[in-house]
């Protein structure tokens, strides 16, 4: 297989061309640079953009993480992008679509590159215990009801250098893999993975979805701290509610459940580090 060019941008004819999906990515606006891809999405969905609307970038200035931190984004390296979704479902269902991204994007990672993707609650994408995506989504509601909701993504796929505060902690598909990856055939593959299990959701609810991520988790059974603000909660990671929250059981026996949002950091014992 001839390797990937990464110096080069992005073929967008060429992931048109292979994307077979209902609505995500069909309307595919790219840019070279941009502020956030999730900025882009917002603006289209207040202006009446219609549901899979996707944006795709080469760069973020400022690349959006969750709790306001930077998502670090060089220039084509990765994949970052901004799905526009208008679910149809209840703000309160909408809780669990950080969680069915998560499914996908680990069943969608390891079903291309054969490497074993996990998920860290609520939004962490591992190798091993090295983080290499993050998933942010934010929600518009207007008089109770979803307006518009955005899936934002952000990939280490060819990067190989990364800052020192969070090097031993990160990784790449490409360090993982020992070879540069192919961006274009993997978003096609993500982005048909995203729409197979949103599909799965609204469908059926959340049931396989829980089923799911249970099974690709990093979290479910482990020692974690959860840090609230000044608060930090410690217990095992037993299960997820009925709203895709986390449930932890406390040294002491008792259980308290811990919302999507709510977490500043989270974190195993022995890592240690977010």
């Amino acid at each position: 297989m001839t390797q990937p060019d990464t110096d080069k941008g992005l073929q967008i004819d060429l992931i048109l061309q292979s994307l077979h999906t209902q609505y995500i990515g069909k309307e595919l606006i790219y840019f070279e640079s941009t502020d956030s891809t999730n900025v882009q999405a917002s603006i289209l969905g207040t202006k009446g953009a219609e549901n899979g609307t996707t944006v795709v970038t080469e760069k973020q200035t400022q690349g959006k993480g969750r709790m306001g931190r930077t998502w670090i984004s060089p220039v084509n390296s990765n994949l970052y992008f901004s799905i526009l979704l208008r679910p149809p479902t209840s703000p309160q269902a909408a809780s669990w679509i950080p969680l069915v991204a998560g499914v996908a994007l680990a069943k969608g990672i390891s079903g291309y590159t054969g490497l074993s993707a996990k998920i860290k609650w609520p939004n962490d994408l591992l190798i091993g215990k090295k983080k290499f995506g993050g998933i942010l989504i934010e929600t518009h509601i207007v008089s109770n009801r979803i307006h518009y909701l955005v899936l934002g993504v952000g990939l280490n796929v060819n990067m190989t250098r990364f800052p020192e505060e969070i090097a031993p902690f990160a990784t790449s598909l490409k360090k993982e893999l020992g070879h540069p990856c192919h961006r274009e055939p993997l978003l096609v593959h993500l982005l048909e993975e995203l729409e197979k299990q949103l599909q799965d959701f609204y469908e059926s609810g959340p049931e396989k979805t829980s089923g799911n991520w249970i099974q690709l988790s990093d979290t479910i059974g482990k020692e974690v701290t959860v840090t609230l603000g000044n608060q930090s909660i410690k217990g095992k990671a037993i299960n997820l509610d009925p709203h895709g929250g986390l449930i932890l059981e406390k040294r002491d026996g008792t259980k308290t459940t811990i919302l999507t949002g709510d977490v500043v950091q989270l974190r195993t014992d022995v890592l240690n580090r977010k």
